[in-house]
């Protein structure tokens, strides 16, 4: 399960001549952009904050440095819906996207653990363009992924026509 926010700041000046607004301009300065995920793959998450995994699957280490760093990077999403009994399938890109490492959450009661995951944070820039999002009207996932828009990484689930996903 995931879910997706995107807040877009807007930047806007006024310019003022002979004591009234002469000219007013706005833009997308970024986005905020908060995921919720229930579990994060240590390799993805590697690839977004810049931290070391090392050993084999039951015996990894994560290895956080005071010099990691997050990389600026691609973030896409998709969600499907009807409309007057006919489904579409969207896909949001972010094409310039840096998130922020997220805080850790655990409660232990006696034995019990239990693991809570965070909302990862990032803000969405424009890129040189000027360009922060692009949303892509597919037929289905599958339409989505033969035009190369999406891929899957981390667990394996053969996604079919009529699947929501966000």
């Amino acid at each position: 399960l995931m879910t997706v926010g995107v807040t877009p700041t807007i930047a806007k000046a006024d310019l003022y001549g002979d004591d009234e607004t002469a000219e007013s301009v706005s833009e997308t300065a970024n986005a905020a952009v908060s995921v919720g995920v229930t579990a994060l793959p240590w390799g993805i998450g590697a690839k977004m904050f810049g931290f070391t995994v090392t050993g084999e699957e039951g015996a990894r280490e994560i290895v956080n440095k005071s010099d990691d760093t997050s990389s600026e990077g691609r973030f896409c999403y998709c969600y499907g819906e009807v409309v007057d009994g006919k489904k579409h399938f969207y896909v949001v890109d972010l094409p310039k996207t840096v998130f922020d490492l997220p805080a850790d959450s655990v409660t232990t009661r006696g034995n019990s653990i239990t693991f809570s995951t965070p909302t990862i944070a990032g803000t969405a820039s424009p890129d040189p363009t000027g360009t922060w999002r692009h949303i892509y009207e597919c037929e289905s996932f599958a339409a989505a992924k033969e035009k190369g828009l999406v891929k899957s990484e981390g667990k394996e689930y053969v996604m079919k026509d009529g699947d929501i996903v966000l």
